[in-house]
């Protein structure tokens, strides 16, 4: 103790009593995080390829003999994609051609300072998501808004409970995108 003076001691009155000074308040359920259903534009892309997941939609992908491009200098990864005898519900073949000749113009650059330089399933994937996704957004970010949003109401929201639902996109929202791919992908 300090030197000095001595401690005043408490009249009994003014020492709270244990349980006032421990009110105890109802503790908030703290919202889980569903990091799954956090993923809607991902599971948006899928489904503009009728697919619930990546393993399903990239089916038969992972065949090294698809890596690459044929004579005409289109992707063999374009070619099994449209190799289906009912096209994808959320995007036409053409589109996903035009798709897979800006690729092959970007890997053409590439391929310059890397002549050995092949993309993998998944990362054509990737890029074909972001081709989807950058024409969608320059081409009407308002529609692009719209769209998400019918698909979080009806494939995310309605199987949440209330406290969790995730909030509409804006157009404001749609100006950044994230990759979140495995550690070696070469990202």
């Amino acid at each position: 103790m300090a030197r000095g003076r001595k401690p005043k001691k408490a009249k009994q009155a003014e020492l709270p009593l244990e349980a006032e000074s421990k009110q105890e308040k109802p503790k908030k359920q703290k919202a889980r995080f569903d990091f799954e259903s956090s993923l809607v534009l991902f599971k948006y892309m899928l489904s503009l390829f009728d697919a619930d997941s990546l393993e399903t939609l990239c089916s038969g992908m992972k065949d090294i003999n698809l890596e690459g491009w044929d004579e005409e200098g289109i992707s063999r990864f374009y070619r099994h994609l449209t190799n289906r005898t009912v096209p994808f519900s959320g995007v036409t073949n053409d589109d996903l051609l035009r798709y897979d000749n800006n690729i092959a113009s970007h890997t053409r650059e590439i391929v310059r300072r890397r002549p050995d330089f092949r993309w993998k399933y998944f990362q054509y994937m990737a890029i074909l998501f972001t081709e989807v996704y950058l024409d969608r957004y320059f081409s009407g970010r308002e529609r692009l808004a719209g769209d998400l949003n019918s698909f979080l109401e009806e494939n995310i929201n309605s199987r949440i409970p209330d406290g969790s639902k995730l909030k509409p996109y804006t157009e404001e929202d749609l100006n950044k995108i994230a990759f979140w791919q495995a550690t070696g992908s070469g990202k």
